[in-house]
């Protein structure tokens, strides 16, 4: 295994490299290490952390923090592939209780909130980062035409047996394809987003929406400056969660590559309630919808 470490030395929002660190410890740290030892087990070590700093930035131009030093693509593989253990990950979801899978469906409908006319069927959703498919599976029974996009090869032979349909790199997609592009929990593990965001632009129809959940850390950072921080697994959670967005972040990130924040209009597939629910996340929340900034 070539495991090793790379730095990301300039916002990965804005790509500016006036940036401060706000905490900064060794991960063989005795408060690293242990809680590292604790979560992925002894072989945590194979991702040789000896010398590597476990560092929190912040941009000084729109605030985006972000961990500094992260893993490669070899280390990130066999971090989620072997030190996340697949079987236990699959039986947390899969033993989840109504409202759990009832969230699936509550999320999945909210397609229709911008298409009130269209037929399922004829709109095209992508679940990028689909995990074990659950949403694709909610999806395709509301009717839509769902795909699920995925890298691990456990979680993709899961989703196909309960029929989802894979593109396994979303390179493979062709130009003002999807409608709709869901990604829950993805943003804040990606090396580089932005990336991501450059295809999402490519992917997506004109008319296309795309909704991105990422933990909302905006609690979190303000712990970053005691002394008394420790590392746990919420927004800031190490070696995952390495990129730290809040409400504002999260639209600064988006505009930065050329999507903007909306909401859906009223109208007969939304509520009075749901129409107004959503205004107000657009202030509070780091679910949000975006659209190309045409």
């Amino acid at each position: 295994m070539n495991i090793k470490f790379i730095s990301r030395n300039e916002c990965i929002s804005c790509k500016s490299k006036n940036l401060k660190i706000l905490n900064s410890e060794f991960f063989t740290s005795e408060n690293i290490f242990n809680y590292l030892q604790l979560f992925y087990g002894d072989n945590v070590k194979d991702l040789n952390l000896e010398n590597q700093k476990l560092e929190y930035a912040v941009c000084l131009n729109c605030s985006m923090v972000w961990q500094k030093n992260v893993l490669n693509e070899e280390g990130l593989e066999y971090l989620y592939e072997i030190l996340i253990y697949a079987e236990s990950s699959l039986n947390k979801r899969e033993s989840g209780s109504y409202n759990h899978f009832y969230s699936y469906i509550e999320n999945a409908k909210r397609v229709k909130y911008f298409y009130p006319d269209r037929k399922p069927r004829d709109i095209k959703v992508l679940d990028f980062g689909m995990g074990w498919g659950h949403y694709c599976i909610a999806s395709k029974a509301l009717g839509f035409d769902v795909y699920g996009c995925e890298l691990s090869d456990v979680r993709i032979k899961f989703a196909q047996k309960n029929g989802v349909k894979i593109i396994k790199n979303i390179k493979e997609c062709e130009d003002n394809y999807f409608d709709f592009i869901n990604t829950e929990q993805v943003f804040e593990h990606l090396n580089d987003p932005s990336i991501i965001m450059k295809e999402f632009q490519r992917i997506l129809k004109n008319s296309g929406i795309i909704n991105i959940s990422v933990p909302n850390s905006l609690k979190s950072i303000k712990g970053l400056n005691s002394p008394d921080w420790k590392p746990s697994n919420n927004s800031l959670q190490p070696l995952q969660h390495i990129n730290s967005f809040t409400p504002q972040t999260l639209k600064s990130f988006a505009s930065n590559n050329n999507f903007i924040n909306i909401t859906p209009e009223y109208n007969k597939q939304i509520s009075i309630k749901t129409f107004f629910k959503e205004k107000i996340k657009s202030y509070i929340s780091t679910s949000l919808y975006f659209k190309k900034s045409i």
